[in-house]
Formats: C-alpha cells, structure tokens, sequence
C-alpha cells in the first residue's frame, strides 16, 4: 500500500459533488473525456472555476485523437490518450 485513499465515482456530476465535498482530503484529479452526465473536461473546468488549482490527470481510452478533437490537450496539461500512454509512464 501506497497510502493513498481513491474516492471512485460513476460520472462527472458525482466528481465535481465529490470533490466540493472532500476538497481539503484531495490531492490529485484523474478525471477520464468520457465521463457520463459531465464529461471530465467540464467537471475539472466546473472545479478549477470554484478557484482549485489542484493538480489533474485527463484520461481518454479513444487515444490521441479523441484528446485532440476535445481540446483536452489544451485544456489538461496532463493528458493521456490511451492506454499505450500509461504504458510508456510505467517504464
């Protein structure tokens, strides 16, 4: 164990709710493009727009294209478009 403490939700909505509620407890953001109901992009925008400069990782399973087409490049900094991409961390 790592000593971290993930709080898992089912959509974007539940994300941003998650993170009002836990905010001093959060450390890091690993949101994924695809999220239901709010996509990732629009729960970190609705997020950093509450005034939270916490550190954020976007994930897309569609690869570098989705993430291009998204604006998610532009708008997460730490931006990984697929799996290969978590692969290449690893090493």
């Amino acid at each position: 164990m790592l000593g971290f403490k993930v709080i898992a939700v089912s959509d974007g909505r539940e994300a941003v709710e998650s993170f009002q509620n836990h905010k001093e407890g959060i450390g890091l953001l690993i949101l994924d493009v695809s999220l239901p109901v709010i996509n990732g992009l629009e729960a970190l925008k609705i997020i950093r727009m509450s005034g939270a400069k916490i550190p954020a990782i976007v994930i897309s399973g569609h690869g570098e294209s989705m993430g291009a087409k998204s604006g998610a490049k532009r708008r997460a900094p730490g931006f990984w478009g697929s799996p290969s991409a978590w692969m290449r961390c690893k090493k």
